[in-house]
This record gives structure tokens, sequence and C-alpha cells, in this order.
């Protein structure tokens, strides 16, 4: 599972299921409003994304890396510390998740793997990157449902925002309700709530009349009835 919380970004690894088989226990925990989506990936792409780290002068290097990623990743774990780590002999080790903090926020990672480099010059190194030749394979049926669910997730986060941007555009702007075919509202804006004085739990399951104005004209409720009948008739087919 990918978490996305404020500016952070981690996984949570699945470590069971529940006692009723309903549901699957995730190492680590979720809060309210986290945004929650099911990642995907493959060893090959881990694999190829990882860059060798170059040698770096009067500085020591350490790794830390999941337990669960070690088992997700099997022996293509050693290929990604030795990128990391054998031009620096850097020294390291499994933990059951990762303790992060930043700007002041503390989170607990799965499936990760971090580096750390430590020196005592007073100036910031920058670390330098190469990338590694690798041999190209034919991808496997398991690469391709995942490059394809990652190329299909991206596509539907994107109409998502999308559709999020039109909902906040047309709830800043418009007075919007819904009902069913019989007329009872199922939902309002809240610029509907605004402009009609009636909360949502006051107007649900309710008709219109509930805020017909008294002295609006019988016939032109009518009309107004009319046409939000003919409407909701269109929408329905």
């Amino acid at each position: 599972m990918l978490v996305k919380r404020g500016q952070q970004q981690f996984l949570r690894a699945p470590v069971g299921i529940t006692p009723d088989k309903q549901g699957v226990i995730l190492a680590g925990n979720l809060q309210i409003n986290d945004q929650v989506s099911f990642s995907f990936a493959d060893l090959h792409g881990l694999r190829t994304e990882v860059q060798q780290l170059e040698q770096q002068n009067g500085a020591v290097s350490l790794i830390y890396s999941c337990a669960a990623r070690k088992t997700f990743m099997q022996q293509q774990i050693e290929q990604e510390d030795s990128k990391l780590g054998t031009l620096n002999q850097a020294s390291g080790c499994f933990l059951y998740g990762e303790f992060a903090t930043e700007q002041q926020h503390f989170s607990l990672h799965n499936l990760s793997s971090t580096l750390l480099v430590l020196t005592e010059q007073a100036e910031i190194i920058n670390l330098k990157f190469t990338t590694t030749q690798t041999t190209t394979v034919a991808p496997n049926s398991l690469q391709t449902m995942a490059f394809l669910a990652k190329s299909t997730g991206a596509e539907l986060n994107e109409a998502m925002i999308f559709l999020e941007q039109q909902q906040y555009a047309l709830n800043y702007s418009s007075i919007v309700s819904m009902t069913d075919p019989q007329g009872n509202i199922t939902y309002v804006n809240k610029k509907f709530e605004e402009i009609s004085g009636y909360k949502s739990d006051e107007l649900l399951g309710k008709n219109h009349r509930i805020i017909k104005n008294p002295a609006m004209p019988e016939k032109v409720h009518h009309s107004l009835w009319r046409t939000h009948t003919y409407i909701l008739k269109s929408l329905s087919c």
C-alpha cells in the first residue's frame, strides 16, 4: 500500500490477514486523511532504478534496509546494496521497518532502503551517482502487468485530480442538488446550504418544496419543477 501523508510518501507492507479473513493487516499504522492506494512493483524495475554511488572521500556510508524489502527482492537486494556501498565499504543492517523524521513529522517506513553518509567535514557533501549498464532482457508477464498497473494508476490519479478540481469549482460558484426519480433530495453542495439556510441532513430525503418561498407564485414553482424533472429524466437516459 502506498501512503501519502502531507509531503511524505511511504509504503505499508501486508503482514497478515484479519481473523475474520475480511481484511489485511499492514505493518505500521494509517492516520485520518492519509491518501492510500495500491502500489505495484517488479524486481527488474527496482534493480535498474538504483544507481551506482561514486566513492566519497572522507565519509562513512551506512545502509539501513527493511527486512520486508529483503524478503520481496530476495537475492537482488545484494545488487542494490552493492551499488550503494561497494565503492565506499558501507556497513548496515536489516530492520523491521525504519523510523524517519521530516520537518518534525515522525513516521515508520516499510519496504524501503536508506543511505546515510557521515562526515567530519564542515561543508555539505554532494553525493554523485552514475548509471550502470544493465543487460536488456525481455519483460516477463509480471513486469508487463506491473507496468500496465503503474501506467493505469497514474492516468487514474490524473483523472481524479481533474474531477476534484471540477467539483471544487462547481461547489464554489454554483448551487447544486441531486434527487432520485421520485424527486427526493440525495445530495446538496455547500453553496446550496448557504443559500437555502438548511443543512444537508435537513434536506436529504426531502422534496424541494421544503425550501419553497411562500412569496413565490405557484406557477413559477411549477415551471421550475417541470424544468427540473426534464433535466432529471434527460440525465437518467
